[in-house]
């Protein structure tokens, strides 16, 4: 039970996969709301798309990191919240659709969305990704306010999730001070004389 809780497990994975989504959900945004032709998000049907292709890419990550992901409860607990986002995202637009409600209140919604989600991942998996959860309510505060920038304060609230996750999760060795760090390789070093002799 206490490695199958142990956050050390599979953080270089984990940081990894945070980063590629992180650096998606903070340009995508921004480039819809800079190059609309580049990144479509000016219609219901355009944001579901986008949501599909990105739960299809986790997937895929998810596929390939499989044995580093699906190593841990926290680590599995972390790869079903991000399959249940996008999937509530695909929801979140398609009942947006059916109701008339414009695009870019929908996109504050989103942001609302991923506050609640935030929380939920603070509540029950990691509550060192707190801060980023307030980053979130904050933000949907702001785009509620200004529903025209809603992507521009969805891009500062992905970014700000992205450096904090990155931040808790980073590897063991990133954590290790000059004296570990020499220990370790000095460890290192006498495994391999051990093994040459």
């Amino acid at each position: 039970m206490q490695r199958d809780l142990d956050h050390k497990i599979g953080t270089r994975t984990r940081m990894f996969l945070t980063l590629i989504l992180g650096v998606i959900f903070t340009f995508a945004p921004l480039a819809g709301a800079l190059e609309p032709d580049l990144v479509r998000t000016r219609t219901h049907a355009e944001h579901i798309t986008w949501s599909i292709a990105l739960l299809a890419f986790a997937c895929g990550l998810a596929l390939w990191a499989r044995d580093s992901m699906f190593k841990t409860v926290i680590n599995r607990r972390l790869m079903v919240t991000t399959f249940h986002l996008f999937v509530t995202q695909i929801a979140l637009w398609t009942g947006c659709w059916y109701l008339d409600v414009p695009v870019t209140t929908a996109q504050v919604l989103m942001i609302l969305l991923w506050f609640a989600l935030g929380g939920m991942i603070s509540i029950t998996i990691d509550r060192r990704i707190a801060p980023s959860t307030l980053g979130y309510l904050v933000a949907f505060v702001v785009a509620a306010r200004h529903p025209d920038h809603a992507m521009y304060t969805m891009a500062a609230a992905n970014l700000f999730f992205t450096i904090n996750a990155a931040w808790v999760w980073k590897p063991a060795q990133l954590r290790w001070t000059p004296e570990e760090r020499r220990a370790v390789e000095e460890a290192k070093l006498a495994r391999k004389r051990k093994r040459a002799a």
